[in-house]
């Protein structure tokens, strides 16, 4: 492992910084994850190649991004450590925010990499969506979909109440009665991203329901 380790530094340290960074430069948002990767594996130079990108004029295609990227910008925005301010105060939030509004649950787990990845920047973008319009959403979310939904409310911190006041509990309710055997583990993550609110779907639960549902699994 210590022979590994010297050949890797070895040619971490003949590597040309400068022309490294003229390319990652143009790096479009498709391009983020091997980006954060190669960051990752520069060690003791990280630092260096981050000195030399101008990481603000990222915030444009970061801002354009679909769902769908929301992962890879949550993985450079890791890689970059305390520098991702540089890129974050660029953003135009009020772009960005509406396609995160139009996120499916398919895509909760997406938005909620993103929110965790911007750290002290996750207000910027908390106060500019309409939270409470997920609720339609969640109440209607599949029993196999609730761990993308437990990962978006604690990502939600303090403002998950405001998606949780308007959710549908009864419908919850009837979809947590269908659970199988092998969906347990996403009803327990959905109950405790719940917090205080699991008071208000537990009681609505015909247990005995999932009782033979799973008996008969």
């Amino acid at each position: 492992r210590n022979m590994d380790s010297r050949m890797h530094q070895a040619v971490v340290d003949k590597l040309d910084l400068e022309r490294i960074a003229q390319r990652v430069t143009g790096t479009g948002v498709g391009g983020f994850t091997p980006l954060a990767v190669l960051l990752t594996a520069l060690g003791d130079h990280r630092e260096a190649l981050l000195r030399k990108v101008a990481w603000q004029d990222f915030a444009p295609r970061v801002a354009k991004a679909s769902v769908s990227q929301f992962k890879q910008i949550a993985d450079l925005l890791n890689a970059l450590g305390s520098r991702r301010d540089e890129l974050l105060q660029k953003v135009a939030w009020e772009d960005f925010a509406p396609r995160v509004a139009k996120a499916d649950v398919n895509q909760f787990q997406q938005v909620a990499h993103l929110l965790n990845a911007l750290e002290s920047r996750r207000d910027e973008l908390l106060q500019k969506v309409a939270w409470e319009d997920f609720a339609p959403r969640v109440a209607k979310a599949d029993v196999n979909q609730f761990q993308q939904v437990a990962e978006l409310l604690n990502a939600l911190g303090n403002r998950r109440d405001l998606l949780l006041e308007k959710v549908a509990w009864r419908d919850l309710a009837s979809r947590v009665a269908k659970v199988r055997v092998i969906e347990l583990g996403q009803v327990e993550s959905f109950l405790e991203a719940l917090g205080n609110r699991r008071s208000e779907l537990v009681p609505l639960v015909d247990w005995a329901a999932v009782a033979r549902e799973i008996g008969a699994t």
